[in-house]
């Protein structure tokens, strides 16, 4: 991709070059007649466009790293405008679980798969940031995305903040701590665990309030570009992967000292 890239870039370069070189009449006549090339004339190109890559590294270089920043801002610009849209949905619906302060002075949304490891993996981080900072008010996304139990997992934790919200954070924090893959039948004997009755369970864990939850959640990834997991929504930035504790804490500290 990268080599494409620069490949493009180096005859957009040198078209620029011969442009300023001509008129703008002559370099339109040469543009028609490079239609008609002959082999040894296009050999002749090609070698041109060679020579000037060989000369001319720094510039390649240099082309390729502003267009990624421009496509950088542009994504980033993207972000705010749909997260300033969907602001109430992503941060506010008092239909999604929130754990830790729910009355924080900063909210983190985080999208996650009860069957990605590196969601599993973010679990400590997010602990101990909790665990640290008691102002934090931490959204979670249900997004499973990566296996039909993921699924299941899901709607047994979504059923439990909506009929017993004292319950989920003990389900969300058993799920992620499991290791290996989460199937249907250690969910259930997790939820079994703390009482659930599974004939109930699975009557109430297809609900409407339930498939509205994970429609929303598909939704708001889509528009936030979210194809992964986990995703984060810290203030208007969408930080895709996992976070390290140091960087929770400097982007925390920023938003704090707007």
């Amino acid at each position: 991709m990268l080599i494409n890239t620069c490949k493009l870039i180096s005859l957009l370069l040198i078209i620029q070059l011969i442009s300023i070189l001509k008129p703008p009449i002559v370099f339109s006549q040469q543009l028609n007649e490079a239609k008609t090339l002959t082999l040894s004339q296009k050999k002749e190109v090609r070698d041109l466009i060679k020579k000037f890559i060989k000369n001319n590294p720094e510039l390649i270089v240099q082309s390729v790293q502003k267009m990624r920043k421009k496509n950088q801002r542009q994504i980033s610009d993207t972000h705010k405008k749909n997260i300033k849209k969907y602001k109430n949905l992503i941060f506010y619906d008092n239909q999604t679980p929130v754990i830790g302060n729910p009355n924080g002075d900063i909210t983190i949304v985080e999208f996650f798969d009860y069957n990605c490891g590196y969601c599993k993996s973010s679990l400590k981080v997010i602990k101990k940031l909790l665990k640290e900072d008691t102002n934090i008010r931490f959204v979670l996304k249900e997004l499973p995305i990566l296996t039909p139990s993921s699924e299941f997992a899901a709607r047994v934790a979504l059923t439990s903040w909506i009929y017993d919200k004292t319950l989920y954070e003990k389900l969300h924090y058993s799920f992620m701590s499991m290791s290996g893959k989460l199937s249907k039948n250690r969910v259930m004997g997790i939820a079994k665990s703390f009482g659930v009755s599974e004939k109930l369970m699975k009557k109430k864990m297809f609900s409407d309030p339930v498939n509205q939850i994970l429609e929303n959640n598909k939704l708001l990834a889509n528009k936030l570009g979210i194809s992964g997991t986990p995703g984060f929504i810290i203030d208007t930035k969408v930080i895709p992967g996992a976070i390290e504790l140091s960087t929770f804490r400097e982007i925390i500290l920023e938003i704090r000292s707007k």
